[in-house]
């Protein structure tokens, strides 16, 4: 579906963290040549494990839906896509 969520929990990160970038076209060429144009990176403390993998669990589940994707890149700029995401599902 040309969704990647590339996560890990590591010293150093406060809290959870997550940056967001999407395209109509390609973020980046998947090695097997699968076009990627949603990406999450989600960083998370060591210590909250179980944050981390509600996080993971709620933007692996909004991001199945093609109309969320399509919301995603088409969205206007940053803000609208972040607004847009913050409006489902907690996140």
């Amino acid at each position: 579906i040309g969704v990647s969520v590339p996560h890990a929990r590591m010293e150093g990160i406060n809290g959870l963290v997550a940056a967001f970038a999407a395209s109509p076209t390609k973020v980046y060429l998947e090695t097997a040549g699968v076009p990627i144009r949603i990406m999450v990176l989600v960083l998370s403390a060591p210590e909250l494990a179980a944050q981390h993998l509600q996080f993971l669990s709620k933007i692996s589940m909004l991001l199945q839906s093609e109309s969320v994707r399509q919301t995603l890149h088409n969205a206007s700029d940053g803000s609208a896509a972040l607004a847009f995401l913050r409006a489902r599902e907690g996140i």
